[in-house]
């Protein structure tokens, strides 16, 4: 007699991670799309003229919104794993299912954090770039300032903020272990929590878009490496140092002519 077998329990879950790992890169080739794009378009206005100040600002800031979606969202994905699996965990505890409030209210607070992130640093190219201190591609045109901006993000590779930062980037389920906090308000102060400690972790690497073009597809792809890299738990830590040693090795050949 042959006895009907029910699907595995495990399957759904797994074909759903799947699913929104897909729905994940699909994201990212798009964002990589839009920035390529929006890059192109901020080249050729400024061809031209700067336009009005309120167009100025928005593509700045649309730059900066898509560059840091490009390079965070592969770094963002194991954190909401993580939350996807305790929350899958507490499961049958009153909460309202695997995507329940706090998931969605920890993604909000995320996107602030970072949208203020974007914000700032539109508002910096836009100050650089009406002192024509910016080149076409959106680098730096000083040489002295680009190594500065080097040096400064090669020495934070040593630094105890680093290093905390990192701690906390590479361990999200100890992350929400500390944090952990019920209800939609809960969410958002762990979403903004965790994307300050990203922030205090990637704004140095981030900040190298003025030395390597903020419109650069190539400059982009780097540090989307390096940040993906770092956050790795097995190599982050043994990473930093060795990433900084080259930072700062960039910075002093670049003063001295080796570079650029």
């Amino acid at each position: 007699m042959e006895v009907a077998t029910l699907p595995d329990s495990h399957d759904q879950p797994v074909r759903r991670r799947w699913a929104r790992d897909l729905i994940a890169l699909s994201l990212w080739l798009l964002l990589v799309v839009t920035l390529v794009r929006v890059g192109h378009d901020h080249r050729a206005a400024g061809a031209h003229h700067h336009g009005a100040a309120s167009i100025e600002s928005g593509r700045a800031f649309l730059s900066w919104a898509v560059m840091t979606a490009v390079m965070m969202l592969p770094t963002t994905v194991p954190v909401l794993r993580a939350l996807d699996d305790l929350m899958a965990s507490r499961r049958g505890t009153g909460l309202l299912g695997r995507f329940d409030v706090i998931w969605w209210a920890f993604v909000g607070g995320y996107l602030a954090m970072w949208i203020g992130f974007a914000a700032l640093a539109a508002g910096l190219q836009v100050v650089l770039g009406r002192s024509d201190a910016l080149g076409a591609a959106g680098e730096l045109r000083s040489t002295v300032l680009a190594a500065a901006v080097l040096m400064v993000a090669g020495i934070y590779q040593f630094t105890v903020w680093k290093q905390a930062c990192l701690s906390g980037c590479t361990r999200p389920m100890t992350f929400f272990l500390v944090h952990w906090r019920d209800g939609a308000l809960g969410g958002v102060r762990m979403g903004a929590r965790h994307a300050v400690t990203c922030i205090g972790c990637c704004w140095a690497l981030m900040a190298l878009a003025f030395v390597g073009g903020i419109h650069s597809l190539w400059f982009m792809v780097i540090a989307t490496v390096l940040m993906v890299v770092e956050k790795l738990p097995a190599v982050g830590q043994r990473a930093r140092v060795p990433i900084g040693v080259l930072l700062i090795a960039g910075s002093v050949a670049m003063v001295a002519g080796w570079l650029r």
